[in-house]
């Protein structure tokens, strides 16, 4: 569980400087853009600032073993969230080009290793026990 959680908070941290550097060059690949420096500061607090506290709760969780499973479960919930709209909206706009299929196999594999690891560890009956 911690090693999964240690490779997030890598994955997330650097998502998190890449698009505090450069917004618009790194968010290019899958189209997004902005009118104007408002909508830059949104992308920086919404890529940039919520993927580095993401990140930094990822490594408070990992830290602890006691923690792990709520960080796991925790980026579980994201990537299922992330891989299933991106899924759905990808089936209902068609878009051109191949960007988000390699992000969708990305984000519900990494839900998929997350959800094996709670089920191997008893996560969900621990809690409820």
């Amino acid at each position: 569980m911690r090693t999964f959680l240690w490779i997030c908070v890598l994955v997330n941290a650097g998502i998190g400087v890449a698009t505090l550097a450069d917004p618009l060059g790194f968010l290019a690949a899958v189209g997004l853009s902005t009118t104007g420096p408002n909508g830059e500061i949104e992308l920086r607090a919404m890529y940039g600032g919520l993927e580095l506290g993401l990140a930094a709760f990822l490594a408070w969780c990992a830290v602890e073993k006691q923690r792990a499973a709520v960080g796991v479960i925790a980026m579980t919930s994201m990537l299922l969230g992330l891989g299933g709209i991106r899924l759905l909206s990808w089936f209902l706009l068609q878009p051109d080009g191949n960007e988000h299929l390699g992000l969708i196999l990305f984000e519900l594999g990494g839900a998929a290793i997350g959800i094996f690891l709670i089920v191997k560890a008893r996560v969900v009956s621990k809690i409820f026990a």
